[in-house]
């Protein structure tokens, strides 16, 4: 087991809603038009559980961030950006399969662009979640217009800064375990944190907002984000200076037992 801290929280927090598809051929933009219609959601996070069997090995691997030791309904976090297009929203991530390859990662410490319609398949990536933890304006004003501003600013120095976190190693530790290589165990009982999320919480933390609080940062996995916004909602409203309101959005959760389905394309 990772050591991990209990909210105390008696139940979930009512402000990030469950949404189910209208349908199993609703993809993930679709779905997201009609859980949030014309929400501005530049700054906040998104959670994808997919179905390759690589996802299914983080998924599982993440079980041990649960007290009850179930696989994780999460693979990847990422920051959404700023909208592209119609129906479409930029990412900042940090993907162990990024769709223009790695490159040389150290130019900027791993992080990649990329697109929410990526994880449009409702087959490839049937769970998703958009999460939003509300900062208050004296946290981010006069510098930044808005805190997905500060945020975005806190990723280009994630990006020049090694020294903050080296990416890269967590890259590497996490691809031989992704890929069964030599006798590579879960790096998250070494404290090594999915890159994914390591770089979504660092971020964060340089734009001034612990994002989870019930695990070490080291440690940091996309269940640990969503544990943050489910069951921390009163750290968020009492206990963090820049924040007085709980985290908000919503999830579709269409796979909760990992399994990777042989139909998907690796």
């Amino acid at each position: 087991m990772l050591a991990t801290r209990q909210s105390g929280a008696p139940r979930p927090n009512p402000r990030v809603k469950r949404r189910d598809r209208r349908g199993p051929k609703q993809t993930n933009r679709q779905w997201l038009a009609e859980a949030l219609p014309g929400a501005d959601l530049a700054g906040w996070t998104l959670l994808i559980g997919s179905a390759t069997v690589a996802d299914f090995r983080l998924r599982i691997a993440q079980s041990h961030a649960r007290q009850d030791l179930l696989p994780s309904f999460w693979s990847h976090a990422a920051i959404i950006r700023r909208r592209a297009g119609r129906n479409d929203w930029e990412l900042r991530e940090v993907s162990l399969d990024p769709l223009a390859g790695f490159g040389f990662a150290p130019r900027r410490n791993g992080v990649q662009n990329g697109k929410l319609s990526r994880y449009d398949d409702p087959v490839r990536c049937p769970n998703i979640a958009v999460l939003h933890f509300p900062v208050k304006e004296e946290a981010y004003q006069p510098e930044f217009k808005s805190f997905s501003a500060k945020l975005d600013k806190a990723v280009g120095t994630f990006e020049t800064q090694r020294s903050l976190l080296d990416t890269g190693s967590l890259i590497l530790e996490w691809l031989g375990f992704v890929w069964g290589a030599a006798e590579k165990g879960n790096p998250l009982l070494k404290g090594t944190g999915i890159p994914a999320a390591a770089f979504v919480e660092s971020a964060f933390a340089i734009a001034g907002l612990e994002l989870t609080p019930g695990l070490s940062s080291q440690s940091s996995c996309p269940e640990a984000i969503w544990q943050s916004a489910r069951w921390w909602h009163g750290f968020y409203t009492s206990e963090t200076p820049i924040t007085s309101e709980a985290p908000e959005g919503a999830y579709c959760i269409s796979q909760p037992a990992a399994a990777a389905e042989p139909w998907v394309r690796l």
